[in-house]
């Protein structure tokens, strides 16, 4: 919250700093870079210009940071639908024509908007007239139709109209509507508030962000979550809490979010949902060993580890298809939609709570599907009906029935279903169902979220790099769901990379730093210098890590402290979903095995206390790259290996070398159906041939390591299997370097089960 990051600092700093590299570079007569003497006025041109264009460029970032996947995307499976009144597509207009207007302004323009605002306390005189226009939506319709309908149209950027306009006036009258939202109108202004320039210095706006929180419940609080964490960004619920709100705001919020957690537990009890995080550096992809991301060389820098990807989906979908036979609500949805086979309705759940109440809802929907459809089955002109937030129904529609006919023979329905017309309630007592033409998308949801050791610098500059991987595999349909991304710490993560380049490159440092020093003292003969001064800075930090790495056993012990930050990232991020089970994925590279047996230790002690709620973690798998003598671990350094692996199997702590052995792991835990583990074998299997024949002109690099390492897991996997779920082998010829050769091999022979990476924009 430092002053640093006012918005008019910012810019300032940002034009300030663009105008000095040009008069640095262009303008001083003795420059380093061009010496062009080009005199006081000419100078002075293009300083101001190049202090124009930093204005420019802040604006420009600032406007791609408005962009969010939340506001753009088809969330009609879980939105209501909104009536179009003439009162909203007027306000519409007027916020098209303020947006529009502030695109074009310049810079000059701008800025005496923005004095003017600052002197004066009144804004554009369209921006009152949006205000204006907000205000009678909410006041001249019913529940504010009008104004909901403005909000959830998707001709409005809801980011972009709130910078324009988010006055103290208007986030007081979104906060008198919040009792009308539905989960994604709160949900997407949540993501609009999050993203305004100052929002972590505006108490009227973390207030309205705590009360959109606040209100909502139940499944309705577990989407809206999963939605800010499917952003695609670093705009995520982590950030929202632990860093953006105020900490009275923060401890309300949290509050109301573990009081909920605690219900989802007695709901599902033994199957809880389930999130994974996992490392990203030797974990999601390889490093090629290059410090100080990792070190793991066997596959490509850069590469998707082979079945990763696939795991994870499974464990999803695994987790999901429990959910449907426990869970009343999605589990009723499920069976309704066709997407999972009926199964028997429990007439209690595994808490013991009956639940006649939701059996008899599931007969009369059978039934009205069976009068709907016939005994027959699917209608053959169906549309989907909403029965609540999470729910559709399929109905039919006949040859040349209207709308308003299709209304009234659905009305006509309700009533005979036991429903009734009082208040517009459904067949189930629940307000009448909004109807859609295509059928709704039954998706996992963001329960996936990676933990790095790179840490958070400013703005969005060290995460954007992951977040645009993560859209990439998304886009081509490798990745299941949108990740969010927890980011290291800084001074953990840049003293780790410093002690590890000091241990590293110790005897080059030792040799090369002195005789700089000597060299550029004797050529500039005096210490004040700038050179000699650099030199010498240089000179000491590279003492003082010799210094303090000197009693360092082996390198990994100098990730230390980022293993126990990571800890202190996933308890924040468990606060968050504190009713969902949890697996996490690392490598024994660097810190996450630290992590992982600090985390395993709290799950063991909350189950001998026999605590309420899923563990901790229920399992850790640890992607094995370096010996385990190498490895950094938190256990005694005189237990003997058999010692360790009890006490690592005690904690759940599974290591593989690839990810069939990883699955073949959580096959054994009932993390992964049997089917489940043939499909991660089998993506596994054809990952590696597609990245050997993407990488088949580097004949540099030996391929036999990872492939005897994959065969092995895929022999264990097949003696779990029942014989037609074997998975194929890797051919032998895979690892011919030659290309000549390899055309020749039995590789060239073999058939890929599963469709290529496509595109799914």
């Amino acid at each position: 919250r430092s002053v640093l990051h006012r918005k008019v600092v910012e810019k300032i700093f940002k034009s300030c700093m663009y105008g000095w590299a040009a008069y640095v570079v262009l303008v001083v007569p003795d420059s380093p870079f061009l010496q062009l003497d080009l005199g006081v006025a000419r100078g002075a041109v293009i300083v101001l210009a190049a202090m124009t264009y930093g204005c420019f460029v802040h604006g420009t970032n600032r406007a791609s940071r408005m962009k969010s996947s939340i506001q753009s995307e088809d969330l009609n499976q879980f939105a209501k639908q909104h009536t179009e009144t003439v009162s909203a597509l007027i306000t519409i207009s007027y916020i098209h024509k303020l947006l529009a207007d502030q695109r074009s302004w310049g810079w000059i323009q701008y800025c005496f908007y923005e004095l003017y605002e600052a002197l004066t306390g009144k804004g554009h005189p369209l921006q009152v007239k949006v205000a204006d226009s907000l205000e009678a939506c909410s006041t001249t319709e019913p529940e504010a139709s009008s104004l909901l309908y403005v909000l959830n149209c998707g001709d409005v950027a809801l980011p972009e109209l709130l910078a324009a306009t988010g006055t103290k006036r208007v986030v007081r009258l979104l906060a008198q509507t919040i009792q009308y939202m539905d989960v994604v109108t709160k949900t997407r202004l949540i993501d609009a508030l999050q993203r305004q320039a100052e929002f972590i210095f505006l108490r009227h706006e973390q207030e309205l962000a705590t009360q959109l929180l606040t209100s909502t419940y139940g499944e309705d609080l577990s989407t809206m979550k999963d939605l800010i964490d499917e952003g695609g960004d670093f705009y995520n619920l982590h950030k929202l809490i632990f860093f953006d709100l105020a900490s009275d705001l923060r401890d309300l919020a949290l509050e109301h979010m573990e009081k909920e957690a605690l219900q989802l537990v007695r709901d599902f009890d033994d199957a809880a949902p389930l999130k994974i995080l996992s490392d990203v550096d030797d974990t999601l992809y390889c490093s090629g060993g290059h410090f100080p991301a990792g070190v793991d060389k066997r596959c490509p820098k850069g590469q998707v580890y082979p079945g990763v990807l696939a795991l994870f989906r499974e464990l999803s979908n695994h987790n999901h298809s429990r959910l449907n036979l426990v869970s009343p609500h999605s589990a009723r949805a499920a069976r309704l939609s066709g997407c999972i086979p009926v199964q028997p309705v429990p007439t209690h759940s595994a808490s013991g709570r009956l639940v006649a109440a939701t059996a008899s809802q599931i007969s009369k929907l059978l039934s009205v599907r069976e009068r709907l459809f016939g005994s027959g089955g699917h209608a053959k002109n169906p549309v989907w009906l909403r029965v609540s937030a999470h729910e559709w129904v399929e109905a039919p529609v006949q040859p040349g029935e209207t709308v308003a006919a299709l209304k009234q023979r659905l009305s006509d329905l309700r009533t005979t279903s036991g429903g009734g017309k009082q208040g517009g309630n459904d067949f189930l007592g629940e307000p009448g169902p909004d109807v859609s033409f295509a059928p709704p998308v039954l998706r996992v949801m963001s329960n996936l979220a990676f933990l790095s050791a790179r840490p958070h610098t400013y703005k969005d500059l060290a995460e954007s790099k992951s977040y645009h991987l993560f859209r990439n595999l998304r886009r081509m349909g490798l990745m299941h769901c949108m990740p969010t991304l927890l980011p290291g710490r800084m001074g953990s993560s840049v003293g780790a990379a410093f002690s590890g380049g000091v241990l590293k490159f110790k005897q080059v440092l030792s040799a090369v730093l002195p005789l700089f020093f000597a060299s550029t003292l004797l050529v500039s003969r005096s210490l004040a210098s700038p050179a000699s001064m650099f030199s010498f800075v240089l000179l000491l930090a590279f003492l003082y890590g010799a210094i303090t790495t000197r009693k360092l056993g082996a390198d990994s012990e100098v990730w230390q402290q980022v293993g126990e930050d990571k800890v202190k990232n996933f308890l924040q991020y468990r606060r968050l979903y504190s009713g969902h089970a949890t697996v996490l994925f690392g490598d024994n590279g660097q810190g996450d095995l630290v992590c992982g047996e600090q985390l395993a230790r709290l799950a063991s002690d909350a189950r001998d206390h026999d605590e309420a709620g899923p563990p901790c973690v229920s399992a850790v798998f640890i992607h094995q790259v370096l010996p385990s003598d190498s490895q950094l671990t938190t256990l005694p350094a005189g237990w003997d290996e058999t010692e360790r692996n009890e006490e690592w199997k005690r904690l759940n702590i599974y290591f593989h070398r690839t990810y069939v052995g990883a699955a073949v792991h959580a096959y054994r835990c009932g993390l992964l159906s049997g089917e489940g583990l043939a499909r991660v074998g089998n993506a596994a299997v054809e990952d590696l041939i597609r990245m050997r024949i993407n990488c088949l002109l580097d004949t540099k690099k030996t391929w036999k390591s990872l492939i005897d390492d994959l065969n092995a897991d895929v022999e264990e996997a097949n003696q779990i299997l029942p014989e037609h779920m074997y998975i194929a082998l890797v051919p032998a010829s895979a690892s011919i370097t030659d290309p000549k050769d390899f055309r020749k091999g039995s590789v060239a022979d073999f058939s890929f089960l599963t469709s290529p990476p496509r595109s799914l924009s």
